[in-house]
């Protein structure tokens, strides 16, 4: 990607490309699959690069697309367990976060307290190492 006017992209958004077909992926967290192409984050083992937008059109999230991704600050995620304002977030199986268990990778911190799954939170998003015991 190259940059005219500075050596630092201080913009908090980027665009890739979709690997497979998916019906929403607004809030979840994201990664590239081995062949540079977006797909959700599976576990916190794989590397997050960041949070689907809200403002990406649900109707167009097909293979070859591009999709809108922050990848720092704060945002909406979407999670996939009850949690506390303050609390360490990892991700599940859906790309959905949740509190992060010791050593886990934590790729976001709750900035609001939710209960049921599939509800949106305010979210640091970032990399903020692995969670303590």
């Amino acid at each position: 990607m190259p940059y005219l006017a500075t050596s630092i992209n201080d913009s908090a958004v980027i665009v890739g490309t979709l690997a497979e077909d998916f019906a929403d992926l607004r809030g979840r967290a994201l990664a590239f699959n081995d062949d540079g192409l977006v797909t959700t984050a599976k576990s916190d083992t794989d590397m997050v690069i960041g949070v689907a937008l809200m403002n990406n059109d649900k109707d167009a999230l097909n293979a070859g697309n591009d999709v809108n991704i922050q990848i720092k600050d704060i945002g909406h995620v979407i999670i996939g367990a009850a949690v506390k304002k303050g609390q360490a977030l990892s991700v599940d199986a859906s790309g959905r976060f949740v509190p992060a268990t010791a050593g886990q990778g934590v790729f976001a911190i709750a900035l609001d307290a939710a209960e049921n799954p599939d509800d949106y939170i305010s979210a640091m998003v970032g990399h903020f190492g692995t969670a303590k015991a």
